[in-house]
């Protein structure tokens, strides 16, 4: 699962280089749902988008 990861470290590093999507994060995800790049939308509840550790917070902050 590590390729994962280093995937998703290139791509945030090259944010700024990247075209724009043309519509947002979630009309994307939909999207993707559409054309079975993903299964389903991920829940707001999903434990993995709750950082209680304020030092995983920052860590995963991109500003």
């Amino acid at each position: 699962m590590s390729f994962i990861h280093e995937d998703s470290a290139q791509i945030i590093l090259s944010l700024k280089r990247l075209p724009a999507a043309g519509m947002t994060v979630t009309e994307l995800a939909r999207d993707m749902v559409t054309t079975n790049d993903l299964r389903n939308l991920p829940s707001p509840n999903e434990p993995a988008f709750h950082l209680a550790n304020p030092d995983k917070q920052q860590a995963a902050s991109l500003g």
